[in-house]
């Protein structure tokens, strides 16, 4: 197992925009990360990009 495949590709940005987020989806698939982080807005966007690969969708959620 190399260490790429226990990073978790983030990208959190308020202003990351639609491309931004396919380019780390990318960029993630090429590197064997373990997942990208995005806000929950991009998930629906990031899955889609991320299906059929090993890389995983992950985000944070504020419930304060």
């Amino acid at each position: 197992m190399g260490i790429a495949s226990m990073i978790d590709h983030t990208m959190l940005k308020a202003d990351a925009g639609a491309e931004i987020i396919r380019r780390y989806c990318q960029e993630a698939k090429e590197y064997g990360f373990a997942s990208v982080c995005v806000n929950s807005c991009y998930v629906p966007l990031a899955a889609q990009e991320l299906k059929n690969s090993s890389v995983s969708v992950c985000c944070v959620v504020d419930f304060s």
